[in-house]
């Protein structure tokens, strides 16, 4: 009787929160369920800009333009060897990193998904991620 064993990748599954103001990366190894690491990131605009988002100025849009992009970054830097990634959160930010994911030439075997969620806190969405995770997994 031979015993037959999924290859050990060292790729992580991640999940990813979003919203305008912060992020929460959250990683599974599948070959070490027992904990879930997180990170959060925070994204804080000036009070000053956030009165002049209602009508911005052409420099005022090209400054939060740049600060997305630095915060996508930020998100990136934290992803290591994906293997799995799902987005997640209430707001368009989910999809601008989606595209932010996809220009990663190093990330090119990865697969990536997007759902819609209600806004929430860390806690709230470590669960939703994971509840989710062990939906999918529970198949096989």
């Amino acid at each position: 009787f031979i015993q037959m064993q999924k290859p050990h990748t060292d790729q992580l599954d991640y999940g990813i929160y979003i919203d305008p103001q912060k992020a929460i990366i959250i990683s599974i190894d599948e070959f070490n369920l027992a904990q879930a690491d997180r990170v959060r990131i925070e994204l804080n605009f000036d009070n000053d800009e956030a009165q002049l988002i209602k009508n911005p100025s052409i420099e005022q849009r090209a400054s939060k333009v740049l600060e997305m992009h630095e915060f996508f970054q930020k998100v990136i830097a934290h992803i290591e060897k994906p293997h799995r990634v799902i987005l997640f959160g209430p707001s368009e930010e989910k999809y601008e990193l989606h595209k932010e994911l996809q220009k990663q030439t190093s990330f090119t075997t990865m697969s990536l998904a997007l759902f819609v969620s209600e806004s929430m806190e860390e806690v709230a969405a470590v669960q939703q991620y994971t509840d989710h995770y062990f939906s999918i997994h529970s198949s096989f």
